[in-house]
């Protein structure tokens, strides 16, 4: 069974006042008692695959944040030894928190959402067309190739058996020519490539970017071109005048959000949720962190997505 800890804290302090003695006693047990995580913890399981603890530290952040350097460090140590005891593989920590400096060793922070608008890529191709009213197959998708060769043929091999046709746009094929013969001989899609962006994208339906210093040219583009911005650069939507998707929304099923509660939502978006289980679901963590397309991990997504209900949403 996959076992992991989401850690939260109170949204905001609660507004109960008490007498100076009470808040005294209060205030010293804090600094002296090592805090009883075990109290702090509601576990979920999951058909008997998984099972996710919600550690909810019992202050606001403003609190933590004016805790002493030793009382942190008391506070960490003790959810540490918490996740020890109970097993747990790693503990998953929100954006709000990072000042805690938890051991990356156990806890896990890099879960933004990219690898799940990566591995989503059939899935998105799949709702343009719905929304285009075209098959997915006759969409005319151009790739913009950046500066990582590989990531172009995982993307390349992830999407072309969906696909009739694909065309590539250079800034230098650096002797691919072979790998994307072989990807032809394998799919049977008709791929070509240029160095010429402005004709390549002329009647483009989709564009994905693979390129950090991507400009769009200057002629217009079709009024229903989708570009997918899988670069490391948010692409400006209200400069290119066209429907770019820099990255994308996950709804999740409705058992899984009334499981885990709303507290979680105050700190981890859906899609980073839907990142995280998915992640250890398929066994791939190691791979959320670089973000990887892959053919393998797309199709593992595709599956998950359609049986258990998750919904992507893009704008």
């Amino acid at each position: 069974m996959q076992r992991f800890d989401l850690i939260v804290c109170l949204k905001t302090e609660s507004n109960e006042r008490h007498g100076f003695i009470k808040r005294l006693v209060c205030y010293i047990k804090e600094i002296f008692k090592r805090p009883d995580v075990s109290t702090w913890v509601n576990v979920v399981d999951f058909d008997n695959e998984m099972s996710i603890g919600v550690i909810k530290i019992p202050y606001d952040i403003n609190k933590i944040k004016n805790f002493s350097k030793k009382r942190r460090e008391r506070l960490v140590n003790s959810i540490h030894e918490s996740c020890k005891v109970r097993n747990i593989e790693c503990c998953i920590i929100p954006e709000a928190l990072l000042e805690l400096e938890f051991n990356e060793s156990v806890f896990k922070k890099f879960f933004t959402g990219r690898f799940i608008f990566k591995s989503a890529l059939v899935e998105i191709l799949n709702k343009i067309s719905i929304i285009n009213k075209r098959r997915m197959d006759d969409l005319d998708v151009v790739i913009i190739n950046g500066n990582d060769n590989s990531e172009l043929l995982r993307v390349i091999s992830a999407i072309a058996l969906k696909l009739k046709y694909l065309t590539i746009a250079f800034k230098d094929d650096n002797g691919l020519e072979n790998e994307i013969d072989r990807i032809f001989e394998d799919t049977g899609t008709a791929i070509s490539s240029t160095r010429d962006i402005k004709s390549a994208t002329r009647n483009a339906d989709v564009i994905i970017n693979l390129d950090d210093y991507f400009e769009l040219p200057k002629q217009r583009l079709k009024p229903e071109t989708v570009i997918l911005n899988y670069s490391n650069k948010q692409m400006n939507t209200e400069i290119c005048h066209r429907m770019v998707i820099n990255n994308m929304k996950l709804k999740l099923p409705k058992h899984l959000r009334s499981s885990l509660g709303n507290d979680i939502l105050d700190f981890f978006s859906e899609i980073q949720i839907g990142e995280i289980i998915i992640g250890h679901m398929i066994n791939c963590i190691d791979k959320i962190e670089n973000s990887l397309f892959s053919e393998f991990l797309d199709k593992e997504f595709s599956r998950i997505i359609k049986k258990d209900g998750y919904e992507i949403l893009i704008p």
